[in-house]
């Protein structure tokens, strides 16, 4: 019987092909082994080498790292392991630094569709970033004209973060007149990139009763 406790040969130039904000794409050589089973590798941030992930490929000579975090950088050790899962010595550690966020988040969808209302509008507004949201603002005019003016009715907090954010709020028609209110929204991420403005949603405030009936006219048959 033949005993295999050597692992691969130990990686080498480890190198990054694309770096963006959030996301990296690592590539290396090849090593001469033929039980190869796949490659793992180890990264994380420079500053905490207690927050590490891994990821695994035996089909490809590189990685693509996602939900990374922008402006920091990160360190990549890369390892082969065998058919008898003998690990190879890790590849000398790589640093690569994600890049500072410039892309701004957008909305999604505002809910609830069109329609009317007369106490109050539950609205709900959903975000999406390539990192983090930061916040949501509501803003509503009784007008749609270009001259408009706009009021924040509402400026809703992302306390976990994350890439998507639904932002809930149940906006009170006490002070505004019956008519048309016209609702749109905008998102903030944690960059502090804003986002454009939502298309605009028109709703319609009736809190008039129908009037009572005045005359009644019987007839039998």
């Amino acid at each position: 019987y033949a005993i295999d406790n050597a692992g691969p040969a130990k990686v080498a130039q480890v190198r990054a092909v694309a770096v963006t904000s959030v996301t990296a794409s690592i590539a290396w050589d090849d090593v001469p082994d033929d039980d190869f089973s796949y490659f793992t590798a180890k990264y994380y941030p420079s500053e905490d080498n207690k927050a590490v992930r891994t990821a695994t490929t035996s089909s490809t000579l590189g990685v693509n790292l996602t939900d990374l975090t922008p402006d920091t950088e990160y360190t990549i050790e890369v390892a082969a392991v065998d058919i008898y899962n003998n690990y190879g010595e890790y590849s000398e550690p790589f640093t690569f630094t994600t890049v500072s966020d410039t892309n701004a988040p957008v909305i999604s969808s505002v809910r609830p569709e069109p329609s009317y209302f007369n106490k109050s509008i539950p609205l709900s507004v959903s975000a999406l970033d390539d990192y983090s949201i930061a916040s949501v603002t509501i803003q509503a005019s009784q007008s749609n004209e270009k001259d408009a003016e706009w009021s924040d009715v509402a400026v809703i907090k992302n306390e976990k973060g994350g890439r998507s954010f639904t932002a809930s709020y149940d906006l009170d028609l006490a002070d505004y007149k019956d008519g048309k209110l016209y609702i749109k929204a905008f998102a903030v991420d944690a960059a502090g990139n804003t986002g454009v403005d939502s298309p605009v949603y028109a709703y319609v405030i009736d809190k008039t009763a129908p009037e009572a009936p005045t005359a009644f006219k019987a007839s039998s048959d």
